[in-house]
């Protein structure tokens, strides 16, 4: 049985995904990163006792404050930046029993780096860092239990474990 998807691909589909890739594989996500820097500058001062400038009070807050901006740089603004210039492109997919079929590709699920699924989005590597995604309101049918009857190894599928309690009851 074939299914046939079509995805919008715009800047704010294209943020998505260059963020989800950036993040994909590490549990160490941003929101996680500025708590350690903001933690790192609060603790600099509760281990001075004294709010007196010194190399712990002026040298480790700086290294937080920079690694803030790094962080919101790559995560945020950089992802912006290369969407931009992006223009907005409908893409066909056609799910069939063996393979992904991508404009004129044909391709093998047993040839998928991973699947990832989030809250929105599936996310189809080919390889580490090339992919594309399908939006969920895109898709009629079950794409998880679709994806499970497949030969796709183990590992390769990162599928949600929990689903909502509105599916639940349904």
């Amino acid at each position: 049985m074939e299914h046939k998807i079509t995805t919008n691909y715009n800047k704010e589909t294209l943020v998505d995904f260059k963020r989800f890739t950036l993040t994909k594989k590490s549990f160490i996500k941003p929101w996680l990163l500025y708590i350690m820097c903001i933690g790192v500058v609060v603790l600099a001062f509760v281990y001075n006792r004294r709010f007196e400038l010194n190399f712990t009070t002026v040298i480790y807050p700086s290294i937080a404050i920079i690694g803030v901006l790094v962080i919101t740089f790559l995560y945020y603004i950089r992802p912006q930046r290369e969407a931009e210039d992006a223009e907005e492109f409908s893409a066909e997919y056609i799910f069939g029993d063996r393979f992904i079929t991508v404009g004129e590709d044909e391709i093998p699920y047993s040839d998928l780096y991973c699947i990832y699924e989030d809250k929105s989005y599936f996310y189809f590597y080919v390889n580490e860092c090339d992919g594309f995604l399908i939006d969920k309101d895109d898709i009629d049918f079950d794409m998880g239990e679709f994806l499970k009857g497949k030969d796709i190894k183990p590992k390769q599928l990162k599928l949600m474990k929990n689903k909502s309690k509105e599916e639940k009851a349904e």
